[in-house]
């Protein structure tokens, strides 16, 4: 029963007894909800709502950040993700760097493979390449690689305890420190020896190769989680600065080494619902094409001009990423 008091036109008030069924008013409840999931009006929309023609444009997105990112040695996530979490896809800013781990994992692979291929011309088509001048230096990628999949799970897990704020002022400052590390081997090589006197001394798979791979990938996978990054801008300029690999040997490796630490973490977001799967499987298709493509272009220009796009890029990004912050 519900008590109602109304106004009569004389001013005064009269109240009456009405008998009302509660389960009417649970089905008017119901109905008034529906479609709403039960939620008010003003609560603000589902996150994980994307727009219209989502897979399209994500792999147009992937397109771009697999081939810039290939040129330079990275994912190429920090090309895609600002495009991610903008008006043009409206992810947030966790939801990108998780869905974007599954664009790095293809963009390493297609952009380690172009690098591969391109080794094939040094040799003038004799087929007597040795290996330690390979693009890809295998032996270092796996140790790297390995390392990296058991700390990008430990990066994923410190991202969500980590606010927005805190992620993008943290990418910022690998970034600033990244764009001078590519140079400062050549600055120590002007003033020593060279890496190819190094070069002879060192064996394949030995532990003096192996272990600052390792060390370097330990950190690249806590980074590739934190952030959704695949690693590249801690491995380029830390293979160029602390092993005897060339520049564009340190780009092939490090676009290898990315794919095993960016898919455990990926598989780890996963999990944790992070991932918007109506995106990443059209960002990484469209990343795998591209990054084949820039690591094509990449692989015939001199190493002293990829250093400065890969300098320029990290300055240029890392100011966006911080005025944004």
């Amino acid at each position: 029963m519900i008590r109602c008091i109304s106004s009569l036109p004389n001013g005064t008030k009269s109240s009456s007894i009405r008998h009302v069924n509660p389960s009417a008013l649970m089905r008017r409840y119901a109905h008034s909800s529906k479609g709403t999931g039960g939620k008010s009006s003003s609560q603000q929309p589902n996150p994980n709502e994307t727009p219209p023609h989502a897979g399209p444009k994500s792999f147009v997105v992937g397109i771009l950040g697999g081939t810039l990112g290939s040129f330079v040695g990275i994912g190429g996530g920090v090309f895609t993700i600002p495009i991610l979490t903008s008006s043009y896809l409206r992810l947030t800013q966790r939801q990108a760097n998780a869905s974007n781990l599954v664009a790095v994992a293809a963009t390493g692979f297609a952009g380690a493979s172009a690098y591969a291929l391109a080794e094939t011309e040094l040799d003038n088509g004799k087929g007597d390449v040795p290996l330690s001048e390979n693009n890809v230096q295998i032996d270092m990628a796996m140790a790297a690689a390995m390392c990296g999949m058991v700390t990008a799970r430990i990066g994923a897990k410190i991202s969500n305890r980590l606010s927005e704020r805190t992620l993008k002022r943290g990418l910022a400052a690998v970034m600033y420190t990244a764009a001078p590390a590519v140079h400062l081997q050549s600055f120590i090589d002007s003033r020593g020896g060279s890496k190819d006197t190094q070069k002879k001394d060192v064996a394949m798979g030995s532990l003096p190769r192996l272990l600052p791979a390792a060390i370097i990938g330990s950190g690249a996978g806590i980074f590739s989680g934190i952030t959704g990054l695949g690693g590249g801008i801690i491995t380029v300029s830390a293979f160029t600065l602390f092993t005897d690999l060339t520049y564009k040997q340190a780009l092939g490796t490090s676009l290898c080494a990315m794919v095993l630490p960016a898919s455990v973490g990926a598989i780890t977001h996963h999990f944790s619902g992070n991932i918007v799967w109506r995106v990443a499987p059209f960002l990484a298709a469209g990343a795998g094409c591209g990054s084949f493509a820039g690591g094509t272009i990449g692989s015939t220009l001199p190493e002293k001009e990829l250093k400065y796009c890969f300098s320029a890029a990290m300055l240029a990004l890392g100011t966006r990423v911080l005025l944004r912050a």
